[in-house]
């Protein structure tokens, strides 16, 4: 019956040709518009992202599709403006669009520096795009495309049709796209990494197993994706694994709100995304 419901107040709001702008001023007002307006999959672009960022959306993509809204993922934005320092060099690996580079970048302000990883060729036109679109954040980009990985190579990108946007690097063909470590792409950064997020669709491993020199030299927080599916995607325990690597790095893994602060994770309540953190910082964030 409910679901009933929402279908006719959505075929009646849609009855109404509603301007563009209306629309996305309807969805900034209540997200619960999302699921009744109409959105033609065409790219536009909008100026109030994280408050004053212009960004270019098309709702084919569900990342855009949210970006609408003017926000993006409450709770990772909530963990860089808690984590990343005004000032600090942060490091996006698996930016996608820029939905969090750009609020890491505002984070950072004009002092500080962000460094952008997007492995697939059409996302990082997309990435590219919405940088050159906010000049003050551009001078504290730095973006390439190439993805990262545990060895330098050669692997193959492929968009996952069922969530468009979405990319990973797990098939054996696609297009073809060079991969490099993150200790030899950050080798010779100046600048101390405070902060790294990894969003990678699986290889977050492979990602950690080739920066654990960085790891080891900036003890940074790390922020990555823990999706129990990606342990059957990869028929390993690849958080298993990861803690191998962490732990005697002396890495701690937590859970982060607002309302809790941090709380003591393990392999058994992982949440969608841990945070780990080197023991010597963890004060500092308490």
């Amino acid at each position: 019956m409910l679901a009933h419901i929402k279908r006719q107040i959505k075929h009646l709001i849609n009855i109404i040709p509603l301007p563009l702008w209306l629309k996305c001023l309807l969805v900034r007002n209540d997200i619960r518009f999302l699921d009744y307006l109409y959105f033609p999959s065409i790219d536009f672009i909008i100026d109030y992202y994280n408050s004053d960022q212009k960004i270019r959306v098309n709702p084919l993509y569900p990342i855009e599709r949210e970006m609408i809204t003017g926000s993006y993922d409450p709770h990772s934005t909530s963990v860089i403006s808690k984590f990343l320092k005004i000032g600090g060099c942060g490091v996006d690996v698996g930016a996608n669009v820029g939905a969090l580079t750009l609020i890491m970048a505002k984070q950072v302000s004009s002092t500080g520096k962000v460094i952008a990883f997007e492995p697939g060729p059409p996302i990082f036109e997309r990435l590219k795009f919405n940088i050159e679109l906010n000049p003050s954040l551009k001078a504290v980009i730095s973006y390439k495309c190439i993805g990262v990985s545990n060895n330098n190579g050669e692997l193959h990108w492929n968009e996952d049709m069922n969530n468009r946007g979405n990319g990973g690097l797990l098939e054996n063909s696609g297009v073809p796209v060079i991969v490099e470590t993150l200790d030899d792409m950050l080798r010779h950064e100046s600048r101390v990494i405070d902060f790294i997020k990894i969003d990678v669709e699986g290889m977050e491993l492979e990602v950690i197993k080739g920066a654990t020199e960085i790891l080891k030299k900036n003890k940074p927080v790390i922020y990555f994706e823990t999706l129990q599916p990606f342990v059957e995607l990869r028929g390993v325990d690849v958080f298993k694994e990861i803690e191998n690597i962490l732990y005697p790095l002396q890495f701690v893994f937590f859970d982060y709100s607002k309302e809790r602060g941090l709380t003591r994770v393990d392999l058994l309540d992982l949440p969608t995304n841990t945070l780990a953190i080197h023991k010597h910082k963890i004060k500092n964030y308490i």
